[in-house]
């Protein structure tokens, strides 16, 4: 059952433990891995490990297998909240003097 790995994983998170978290939520996404509600927990396991990519790319996962839903909903105001990632241009010109 992948709800048994996903409140696991929401408990590993309440005990401070990120290692357990991640495990239990990679069994989950192993067993739904398409599931809106796991990948929006994945999403919060990865933003509290410290990885904001990877937190950022399972909330749009879940936002877009939920559009309409309170999940995918959560998951896009989490993308939100979680701000817009800088990029940086190669090609850009150095300015003239």
């Amino acid at each position: 059952d992948p709800f048994y790995w996903y409140f696991s994983a929401a408990l590993a998170i309440r005990e401070g433990d990120a290692g357990t978290a991640k495990v239990a939520i990679g069994k989950a996404l192993a067993l739904a891995p398409s599931d809106a509600t796991i990948l929006f927990e994945a999403g919060h396991v990865a933003h509290y490990a410290g990885d904001d990519a990877q937190a950022r790319s399972y909330w749009m996962r879940a936002a877009g297998s939920d559009p309409n839903g309170e999940t995918g909903k959560a998951a896009a105001k989490a993308v939100e909240m979680l701000g817009v990632t800088p990029t940086v241009k190669t090609d850009a010109q150095p300015p003239k003097e």
